[in-house]
């Protein structure tokens, strides 16, 4: 029977791309892993992966199922949020959906329970969350914007929910990269050296890649990508990389590996920080949503 626990372990596979590694990620021993994998295509019908060497590479059928089982995976935590929701009686409860600003979340959460230490937040993370966002109170995400001389200055999205900051999203180097002996750096510069992007699984790199696609015209020699945004800095602070922040909310991430941030030549990406909520929402929910209007206000 195919389980939630053997699409998690699918899905995990399908990003590293090697059992050994899989399975550290699980915690679980690497034939356990093995077996668990082939179970799935055996009761699929279809191999899932082709085999090269250590390595196992995402196949055509995986690809097709890959899309499937992430959204049955969606749709598990929706049910238990839609569950959760409907059996919740306390008024100090606050279902809270998190895409964007993660590395934020404990400062977010430590500021609000000194004032309301009475607060019940349970946090929802990840991206999509588009499956539980109506059994949420209140979900933060964002969304992406793109300006050249050449274009208007509407977003690509009107957004549902409160807007509650704006912030560039910048190039980030270190002082030993070749971008620091440049007194600006021209566009055509940025294909001739390796970056790292945030991982398309995450809202950031979700939000980007369209963008970047956009405005570079061709593809960058991206040589990887990361879900962690101090992980990201603290590669890039190395010297051969550069990456992209957004200016504002990975403040902590690229000023402890002290990167030199810079404009985009001739355009300006922005990401758009939203709140969205629910029709109605206890007294104590709407007083998290005032919290954090302020918090990212001051920042």
């Amino acid at each position: 029977m195919i389980t939630e626990k053997k699409l998690q372990y699918f899905i995990e596979v399908c990003k590293t791309e090697n059992i050994s590694s899989a399975a550290r990620n699980l915690f679980i021993a690497q034939p356990a892993l093995s077996k668990t994998i082939q179970e799935l295509e055996e009761e699929l019908h279809y191999p899932l992966f082709d085999r090269q060497g250590k390595h196992i590479i995402l196949n055509e059928n995986g690809r097709i199922f890959q899309t499937y089982a992430k959204q049955i995976l969606a749709n598990y935590d929706g049910a238990r949020a839609a569950l959760a929701s409907n059996n919740q009686t306390d008024d100090k409860h606050i279902s809270f959906g998190v895409s964007v600003c993660s590395q934020l979340l404990s400062d977010i959460l430590g500021g609000f329970y000194e004032k309301r230490p009475d607060a019940n937040i349970t946090v929802h993370t990840g991206y999509p969350l588009d499956c539980m966002q109506d059994h949420l109170d209140l979900v933060l995400d964002a969304y992406p914007q793109l300006t050249t001389p050449s274009s208007d200055q509407e977003p690509l999205q009107k957004p549902a929910g409160d807007i509650l900051m704006s912030e560039e999203i910048c190039i980030a180097y270190s002082a030993s990269h070749p971008f620091a002996r440049e007194e600006s750096i021209p566009r055509s510069i940025l294909y001739h050296y390796p970056c790292i992007l945030p991982s398309s699984e995450s809202r950031m790199g979700d939000l980007l890649d369209d963008l970047w696609q956009r405005y570079i015209l061709r593809p960058l020699q991206s040589s990887s990508d990361v879900n962690n945004s101090y992980v990201q800095c603290e590669l890039v602070s190395q010297g051969r990389y550069f990456t992209l922040v957004p200016q504002k909310s990975w403040r902590p991430a690229y000023t402890a590996n002290n990167l030199i941030l810079a404009p985009l030549p001739n355009a300006k990406i922005y990401r758009h920080i939203c709140l969205y909520r629910q029709p109605y929402l206890s007294p104590l929910a709407l007083e998290f949503a005032d919290y954090l209007h302020t918090y990212f206000a001051a920042l």
